[in-house]
């Protein structure tokens, strides 16, 4: 038996001959189980009705293997479908397997008593069993990591796209504003002057759009509302629609 802590042990016995390859997520699995369901209803599968909630997995799998297509090619998309799902529970069972002996070993249980319940036949096996876990939980970890930094790359990246275009956006609509403030009523003066404020000191972020819809609004209930005014109205319309 080796000695050793848990992560020397770990170091030891997990060095990766090739990563392994990385397992889909859930939301892959999601995808997979509604694309199932879509093949389905555009085939008209009659059965449908006794088709599981998507995120349900293990009912989708289970309707899978009960209601099987007809037409080969759904039959061969369908197992696809189904692969993708079994690989996301085989990697979230391992996690959960992870997490257990890892409870286990803070508890105090020793090596060999963790041989039978893991399924395996020495303390040896055990050890490798966790390194094992541990080597697929480094390249998860670091695939996750790389997706959520995607992801606020992606989301900065929208931000400042939209941050550029409400800037063009307002300075049009402020720019009309000016243009054409005596033939526009009192009432609005209030608001045209909060709004120029605003965007002379360069602030385009919700609140001034806000500003500006309303007094767009505002403006659509005027007999005429001058023809360069109205265009720039109805370009903060269609490049900043209302969510």
């Amino acid at each position: 038996m080796h000695s050793g802590s848990d992560s020397e042990i770990i170091e030891r016995v997990s060095r990766p001959r090739n990563p392994p390859h990385l397992a889909p997520t859930a939301a892959d699995a999601a995808r997979a189980a509604a694309r199932i369901y879509q093949r389905r209803l555009e085939a008209g599968d009659g059965r449908l009705e006794r088709f599981p909630d998507t995120g349900d997995l293990f009912g989708v799998l289970g309707f899978v293997h009960q209601n099987q297509a007809q037409r080969p090619e759904d039959l061969a998309e369908d197992a696809l479908g189904e692969l993708t799902i079994l690989r996301f529970l085989r990697a979230e069972l391992e996690r959960r397997l992870r997490l257990a002996i890892l409870r286990a070993r803070k508890g105090g249980v020793e090596w060999a008593d963790l041989a039978e319940p893991i399924g395996v036949t020495s303390a040896q096996g055990a050890q490798q069993t966790l390194a094992r876990l541990e080597s697929v939980c480094v390249h998860e970890d670091a695939r996750s990591e790389k997706a959520e930094i995607e992801r606020r790359r992606a989301v900065d990246a929208r931000a400042r796209a939209a941050s550029v275009v409400a800037e063009g956006v307002l300075r049009g609509l402020a720019a009309a504003l000016k243009t054409h403030r005596a033939a526009l009523p009192d009432s609005l003066a209030e608001d045209i002057d909060a709004l120029l404020t605003e965007v002379g000191r360069r602030r385009f972020g919700d609140a001034s759009l806000a500003r500006a819809r309303l007094l767009c609004d505002e403006l659509d209930e005027l007999s005429l509302v001058p023809q360069q005014l109205r265009a720039a109205m109805d370009e903060l319309r269609t490049a900043l629609p209302r969510r």
